[in-house]
């Protein structure tokens, strides 16, 4: 397990993220297989893999976000054993949940395309946007769950305020927002 974790961060130095996403997915595989899911090396392996495996999932041909979740929530439930008082510790794996939650991989992206455009031949494409806003609304709820659990913590307000102006909710946008521009004064003078 620690050649594997000695060659992940050999390779994050080096800038050399895929080469690290593999040893990293090595190590946690081989920590659940001799130490269990429940130990607290194979958490934090597992941690480190899901942070970088949700990174870099532009260029994963094979990328899943429900794996990436999976092994997320699962973090979370041990946080939750270990320190059952302590919700900041929650907030980065809730921030790469709401993240994965809005990535689609680039075959669903076509194929979304597609079905919009020949749905839009019969009259909409109401199944289409449902689809979509069904995962853009399950980030928002991680993002919103990070907000209550650390409510000056100001990065997922930033994110969930992004996603709704982009999808074109400014006042729920602006709700979002309000605190991070109070919250950085030098971003509120800007118009």
């Amino acid at each position: 397990i620690g050649d594997y974790f000695s060659k992940y961060q050999q390779h994050i130095q080096a800038g050399e993220t895929l080469q690290a996403l593999d040893m990293a997915q090595a190590a946690y595989d081989l920590s659940t297989n001799q130490l269990g899911n429940a130990h607290k090396t194979t958490q934090t392996l597992a941690f480190n893999y899901a942070q970088l495996y949700i990174k870099e999932r532009e260029i994963l041909r094979d990328y899943n976000a429900d794996r990436a979740i999976r092994i997320l929530r699962s973090y979370i439930r041990y946080l939750e054993e270990q320190n059952p008082g302590d919700a900041l510790s929650k907030i980065d794996p809730l921030m790469s949940i709401g993240i994965a939650q809005l990535w689609y991989p680039e075959e669903l992206l076509e194929t979304k395309k597609k079905f919009r455009d020949s749905t839009r031949r019969f009259g909409g494409d109401r199944l289409t946007r449902s689809n979509v806003e069904y995962h853009i609304d399950k980030g928002i709820r991680a993002f919103d769950e990070a907000i209550s659990i650390a409510p000056n913590f100001l990065a997922p307000k930033f994110e969930a305020g992004m996603i709704e102006y982009q999808r074109g909710n400014y006042s729920s946008a602006s709700g979002y927002l309000q605190d991070v521009v109070s919250g950085i004064p030098f971003y509120a003078e800007a118009h």
